[in-house]
């Protein structure tokens, strides 16, 4: 088996270990009913279990991920033993990075192995990747920043406020509480827009950003030029922003935002006892890196239609920007 990495990596595992994996991704049966998208997945723990699964789909575009399905095999199956290999098989190598979706990172993260490989190809090539490397983002990777300006400070001391009023009431973590977030956008030019955290018993929260982009929506019915401005998170002092929840902010530019690259501030409460916040400035798209988005789905003709169907249902639209190249006569 020939074996690809990117930026200079040296693979953790044998080819034999990676053929491995790849045979029983292609034996999985994924039920992609509606979407049509078939992920077969297949993992290998540490001590060398292989485990297969795929994406398996119900309800109205709803669906247990591939990857999801290889872990929760794996922990029933060998309790304790974490998968260290995930991978993806297709009909042909191509090379392209896979597009973990940013609820899979979030089940990578709490059930998978720390230094987990994620590999995608052929029963003859694959392409082997760090998966912590390639497909997260925290704190300390983003530029710390000590000076906010008028609107960024009166957003975050008021989302401060709706953090320590959110609860978790369906949660038994003593520290619950310091683990929430809150998030507003800012659009339009002068206006912004919070989202909160909303817990349910079922474990299918709607989370802030999601919220926030929902209730936009509402807000820019039938008006024009609501361009997306920025992104402004505020967490408790062990909050961290799921990867699901950055999925559906990117989600969310890619249809209705002018770009899918916005600026994002992230301020963070310090720690119980300890006054003051830390600031982090990063982008949307460095905050997701290798997002699984429309964009990634849709040539620019789909895409583009589809930002059109969406836009008119609201009712919103943007005044084109000038031509840089045309001269005033």
């Amino acid at each position: 088996m020939e074996i690809v990495t990117l930026d200079g990596y040296k693979p953790m595992h044998s080819g034999e270990e990676y053929l491995g994996v790849i045979r029983a991704a292609k034996a999985s049966n994924p039920t992609p009913f509606q979407s049509g998208y078939r992920v077969k997945t297949g993992a290998m723990t540490a001590s060398g279990k292989i485990v297969s699964g795929g994406n398996y789909e119900y309800g109205l575009t709803r669906a247990n991920h591939g990857e999801q399905s290889v872990l929760v095999g794996a922990q029933n199956q060998y309790p304790g033993d974490l998968v260290t290999i995930m991978g993806f098989s297709a009909d042909e190598f191509s090379g392209r990075v896979p597009r973990h979706c940013g609820n899979c990172r979030d089940n990578i993260i709490a059930a998978a192995h720390p230094d987990m490989e994620t590999i995608a190809g052929t029963l003859e090539k694959v392409l082997v990747l760090p998966f912590k490397q390639t497909y997260t983002r925290e704190d300390e990777d983003f530029e710390r920043t000590y000076a906010l300006n008028a609107d960024e400070l009166e957003m975050t001391s008021k989302l401060s406020d709706y953090v320590n009023l959110t609860s978790n009431p369906y949660s038994t973590q003593e520290d619950a509480g310091e683990r929430v977030y809150a998030a507003g956008i800012a659009f339009g030019g002068s206006e912004w827009i919070h989202g909160l955290f909303l817990p349910d018993v079922a474990y299918w929260a709607a989370n802030p950003i999601q919220a926030a982009t929902i209730k936009w929506q509402g807000a820019v019915r039938d008006k024009r030029d609501q361009n997306i401005e920025t992104l402004v998170v505020v967490l408790g002092p062990k909050a961290s922003v799921p990867y699901v929840d950055r999925q559906h902010f990117m989600e969310f530019l890619d249809l209705y935002a002018k770009t899918n690259n916005v600026p994002v501030l992230l301020a963070r409460q310090k720690p119980v006892g300890e006054p003051g916040w830390d600031y982090f400035k990063t982008t949307s798209q460095e905050w997701l890196p290798y997002p699984f988005t429309p964009s990634v789905l849709m040539n620019d003709q789909e895409l583009a239609a589809e930002r059109e169907i969406r836009q008119k249902q609201l009712g919103i639209f943007y005044t084109p920007d000038p031509d840089p190249n045309l001269q005033e006569q």
